[in-house]
């Protein structure tokens, strides 16, 4: 606060708060009763920011007794609240946009998100009008054909509620008709996102900082397959073309975009470089995570329970943050590659290193590391700090987890873990889809476990389920399309989420897959639009079905015999029509 020390420096300050190491967020609070602080207002609090390298950065500063937090348009905001805290942000919609998109991605906790643009509102859980609680992530896509949306332009109050401590990222977007909106990426943290209609497509952008370094893009499917397209010129990817970057595999894309690429940053040193990534629905609506970063040293953000996928080449290594909250749970670090080799290290004041580390997995294949509150090491309210080292080139899955949450499983990617005598390990698939078919199969490898499935109860158990299996070493759970329960989860007004819980009969080592397969026949319409979409082949139903044992009815020849016109010939009442179908 005083106005000698400014413009700042590292050796003339009152307050300081270092960033942690390859993290991306510092934030300090100074309290009122803080003497440093000065006791006449108005006054001046001169702040700097000082970055290793060139970087990109959002600066925020309020008062703890201020009610709404500005959100920049495409500009993600993290945040951290304690159980039962609220926070809310206004976000000014203009006249002319035709839609907003709000994305609440937790870092670790379950924080809940909900909206108004009641003029002096605040929403809360009993008092909003657009709302979204689901367990792990929260979106909301708001379009101006809603009977709710103000015509003219007005301010949107977001409120963030913390069902349990939270950190969080919150980004809202407002689209355009002749423009999407586009999110920004945070360098290293994951973003949560979904397409609804199968064909369309989501759009993000990434400051490049660092012209002598290449460029990573990863897309993880947790449903559907996203396929993946980047440009430094095209503001909203959708096709290869000359100016175009791709990655097309089914499942997971990875695209590195090296800096000696001829169209790496064209516009040179000067000019400010994006990246803009377009993500497209290859087959059926898709949920997933999208990653940029700009070279391995990064460390990437795991989110409680969603798994995030990367490549290493041999003996590379590629570094993870795990932040937990005050809640006391066991930790569970795990990697299940597609190829490979990749080994797991753990550490607490410091990232590890093949010799200096508390925590570790070797084994070939598949590592899993759990820390339990009884151990040494175990925190709250703090971060781990990971490292995968490719013992052989590798393709990999890795997911952390507290338990707070069930864990996402991905679409055919097989999640290891074990489990203890009498106790439950909780997953969660999402089914974005109507006509999917759901297949879950527990291997058990060592020990006897037992599967039971919902969509009804978020932690499924032995005596409320919908779907389980308990058989003595290979258990399977398949929900297809057509099924009642499946037909009430997709058609219902909420996201269609499936439970499954793994219960150890006796401690057991196991793997736990699920499939998605969406039951189309190859026809797909793309006209009319409500009409769009896969065509499900299916036995046809026309009614109940006649009886076997009805009154009997005289036999009625009739024009047009197809019956697709109205039938006619004289005495039809109390006949059966035959048609030639």
């Amino acid at each position: 606060f005083r106005s000698a020390v400014s413009p700042l420096s590292a050796d003339a300050h009152q307050w300081a708060v270092l960033a942690d190491a390859l993290s991306g967020e510092t934030a300090f609070t100074i309290a009122a009763a803080n003497e440093r602080r000065c006791s006449a207002t108005p006054c001046v609090l001169y702040l700097a920011a000082e970055t290793e390298g060139a970087a990109t950065v959002s600066l925020l500063v309020f008062g703890q007794a201020l009610e709404l937090v500005a959100l920049i348009d495409g500009r993600p905001q993290q945040d951290a609240l304690l159980q039962g805290e609220v926070r809310y942000y206004a976000v000014r919609v203009p006249a002319n946009a035709t839609s907003l998109a709000l994305t609440l991605t937790p870092i670790s906790g379950d924080p809940d998100l909900v909206v108004s643009n009641v003029e002096g509102e605040r929403p809360t859980m009993l008092r909003h009008v657009w709302a979204s609680t689901w367990m792990g992530a929260d979106a909301l896509r708001i379009a101006s054909t809603d009977a709710r949306w103000c015509a003219g332009g007005c301010t949107f109050t977001v409120g963030v509620i913390a069902s349990t401590a939270s950190n969080y990222s919150i980004v809202a977007s407002t689209g355009f008709a002749a423009l999407p909106p586009a999110i920004a990426l945070q360098e290293g943290t994951p973003q949560q996102a979904q397409i609804v209609e199968s064909g369309g497509y989501a759009y993000f952008r990434f400051s490049v900082d660092e012209r002598e370094s290449s460029v990573v893009v990863v897309v993880t499917p947790l449903s559907g397959d996203p396929d993946l397209y980047a440009s430094f010129n095209l503001t909203r990817p959708e096709a290869r073309s000359a100016d175009t970057f791709s990655s097309l595999t089914i499942g997971g894309d990875t695209l590195r975009i090296s800096h000696y690429d001829r169209r790496f940053c064209p516009g040179g040193d000067a000019a400010p470089c994006e990246l803009y990534i377009g993500v497209h629905a290859f087959s059926g609506n898709s949920s997933f995570t999208i990653l940029a970063t700009q070279a391995n040293e990064t460390a990437i953000a795991l989110l409680d329970g969603v798994p995030q996928q990367a490549s290493l080449e041999v003996h590379d290594w590629q570094y993870y943050t795990f932040g937990v909250s005050d809640l006391p749970a066991h930790v569970r670090i795990a990697v299940t590659p597609s190829n490979g080799d990749p080994d797991i290290y753990i550490g607490r004041s410091s990232f590890p290193t093949e010799l200096d580390y508390e925590w570790r997995s070797s084994l070939a294949g598949g590592d899993t590391v759990q820390i339990a509150p009884d151990d040494a090491g175990w925190c709250v309210r703090c971060t781990y700090r990971i490292g995968v080292r490719a013992f052989r080139a590798t393709n990999f899955s890795i997911v952390a987890t507290t338990g707070a949450q069930p864990a996402l499983l991905e679409d055919g990617v097989p999640r290891a873990a074990s489990v203890a005598a009498g106790v439950y390990d909780y997953y969660r698939v999402l089914v974005e889809d109507v006509a999917t078919d759901l297949h879950l199969v527990l291997t058990t490898i060592g020990g006897n476990a037992d599967i039971f499935v919902s969509h009804l109860h978020e932690r499924p158990n032995a005596s409320h389920h919908e779907f389980a299996s308990t058989a003595l070493e290979r258990d399977a759970v398949s929900v297809p399309h057509f099924h009642p329960a499946m037909v009430a989860c997709t058609g219902g007004a909420e996201r269609c989420t499936w439970y499954a819980s793994v219960l150890g009969v006796n401690a057991s080592t196991y793997t736990l897959s699920a499939r998605l397969s969406i039951a189309t026949s190859g026809l797909r319409v793309d006209a009319p639009a409500e009409a769009e979409g896969g065509v499900v082949f299916s036995n046809a139903v026309f009614g109940p079905p006649l009886p076997f044992d009805g009154e009997s009815r005289p036999l009625a020849l009739v024009e047009p015999a197809d019956g697709c016109a109205e039938l006619t010939g004289g005495g039809l009442t109390d006949k059966l029509a035959l048609i030639d179908r």
